[in-house]
C-alpha cells in the first residue's frame, strides 16, 4: 500500500507476471481499480528499481527531504495483501518492447499476419478469426472498434458485427481487466462488468464453449435484453485483448 488508495501488486493470468503499481476508488465499501496506473514486466520493474536509488537523488535535489532508502533495499511484505489486490489475480501484460523490435514481435505469441504493430497491439490488436481491436474516429470523436472483419479483393474490411466503444467505456473495461481475467478463469458466469447503463462485459456461455462478451443492451418489458451490437470472443480470443491492451492503450492519440 502506497497510500490510502495507491497500491502496487503482483499477479499473475496465463502463465504471466506482472507488477502494477495502480490508483484505486472505493465502491460499496470496496476497493476497485481505476483507469490510472500501469502494468510492468518483470524486466521492465527490474529497470525502476536499479535505479531506485538516482530517482531518489534526483527527487530529493527537486523536491526537499525525503524518507531516505533502504539500504538493503524495498522491505518484504507484511502480509498477502501486501502484495494481491482484493480485486481479483489475473494481470494486464504488456506486449511493448522499448525498441518495438525482437522482443516485441517474439512476445506476441501467435496473432496471425506478418505487421509487427497488429501483433505486439500497437496499432490493433488481432484476436484471431478475424476479429480485431481497432482505433477509429467518427465525427471527429476518437473510438476503440471490437468487430469482425472480413476479406475483399486482398484486403480486410470491417464488417457489421461489433461494437465501438468511446475511450471512457475501453478505459474502464480496461481498468477492470484483473477483474475479468479473474473471472474467466474461475468460470464465473455471474460476472458483468457495466461500463455504461446499457452496455457490459458479460461471461457466458455457447455450444459448450465459454465467451466473453462486449454488448449493448436494450429494455423491454422492464427487462434488459442482448442487442445486435456487440462482440464474443472464445477465451483464447479474450486473452489475446488483454495482453494487448495496454500497448493498444498507451497508442490511442491524445482525445
Amino acid at each position: 500500500q502506497l497510500s490510502e488508495l495507491r497500491r502496487a501488486y503482483v499477479s499473475s493470468f496465463g502463465g504471466r507476471v506482472s507488477v502494477h503499481i495502480r490508483e484505486f476508488y472505493k465502491k460499496d465499501e470496496q476497493l476497485l481499480p481505476g483507469t490510472k496506473g500501469v502494468s510492468l514486466q518483470p524486466d521492465v520493474f527490474s529497470a525502476l528499481v536499479e535505479h531506485a536509488a538516482a530517482i531518489h537523488a534526483r527527487l530529493s535535489q527537486l523536491g526537499g527531504p525525503m524518507a531516505p532508502l533502504s539500504a538493503s533495499g524495498p522491505p518484504p511484505a507484511t502480509s498477502h495483501e501486501a502484495t494481491t489486490p482484493a480485486v481479483g489475480s489475473a494481470t494486464l501484460p504488456s506486449h511493448r518492447a522499448a525498441s518495438g523490435g525482437a522482443a516485441a514481435r517474439s512476445s506476441a505469441g501467435s496473432a496471425t499476419g506478418s505487421d509487427n504493430k497488429a501483433a505486439t497491439g500497437e496499432d490493433f490488436i488481432d484476436l484471431g478469426a478475424d476479429k480485431r481491436v481497432t482505433m477509429s474516429k467518427f465525427s471527429g470523436r476518437l473510438q476503440v472498434d471490437l468487430r469482425e472483419f472480413y476479406q475483399k479483393d486482398g484486403a480486410s474490411l470491417p464488417g457489421k458485427k461489433g461494437i465501438s466503444l468511446k475511450v471512457a467505456e475501453w478505459s474502464t473495461l480496461v481498468a477492470a481487466l484483473p477483474q475479468i481475467d479473474a473471472a474467466v478463469q474461475a468460470k464465473d458466469m455471474q460476472y458483468s462488468l457495466q461500463l455504461t447503463p446499457m452496455r457490459k462485459v458479460i461471461i457466458g456461455e455457447f455450444k459448450g464453449r465459454m465467451n466473453v462478451s462486449v454488448r449493448e443492451f436494450y429494455e423491454k418489458n422492464g427487462q434488459l435484453q442482448h442487442g445486435a451490437k456487440g462482440l464474443s470472443m472464445t477465451t483464447e480470443q479474450w486473452t489475446r485483448l488483454s495482453r494487448g491492451a495496454e500497448a493498444f492503450s498507451a497508442n490511442l492519440p491524445a482525445a
